[in-house]
């Protein structure tokens, strides 16, 4: 069952009518899917290219589809940050606390990134393989949000939730879906 995700106030791009996701963790990978609906002819989704260098910094500063994970039961408060962008391109940075000491996470395989668009729906699928990332026994706390981008330039902000005055998916009261290592083949 997909979920929505929610605008955040004074949200700049009215084209959007909603989206909608899907988070699921099996065999070691962590799989999410977004679905974008609205009139797609007014934002600035970008047509995947065919690149052999497909990891990309800055990604969030346009079209963007983000998932933000959370190792639980280890002492730290560090946690992965995954972009996946429309072009196919994305990163995975690791943080090492809030917002502290980002640097790219170093991935077993890139992560496989799938497109389609028909009518008004966007839609793009990212799976991660998580190994060397987070442990398979592990629960996870996750944040699923993204940014679109108007052609005006705009951008607005989707996420589960938004706590602070300003859009911060680095807030961890916004990792509000947990995946633990028993329900693994659970849709959330």
């Amino acid at each position: 069952m997909k979920r929505t995700l929610r605008p955040h106030k004074g949200n700049e791009v009215d084209a959007v009518e909603g989206i909608e996701y899907e988070v699921r963790r099996k065999d070691g990978c962590i799989s999410v899917e977004y679905d974008l609906y609205g009139a797609l002819e007014y934002l600035a989704i970008p047509a995947t290219t065919a690149r052999e260098d497909k990891r990309c910094n800055e990604l969030w500063l346009h079209t963007c589809f983000e998932i933000f994970l959370k190792e639980l039961g280890d002492h730290s408060s560090s946690y992965l940050e995954c972009n996946f962008s429309p072009a196919g391109t994305w990163n995975v940075y690791r943080f090492s606390s809030y917002r502290k000491e980002m640097e790219p996470a170093e991935l077993v395989r890139a992560p496989e990134i799938t497109v389609v668009k028909t009518g008004k729906i966007f839609s793009l699928k990212a799976e991660i393989e998580t190994a060397g990332l987070i442990s398979e026994a592990a629960a996870i706390d996750a944040g699923v949000s993204c940014v679109v981008e108007s052609l005006e330039g705009k951008l607005g902000y989707w996420a589960l939730s938004h706590p602070g005055e300003a859009a911060d998916f680095h807030d961890p009261r916004s990792f509000e879906i947990r995946l633990s290592a028993e329900d693994a083949h659970q849709i959330h």
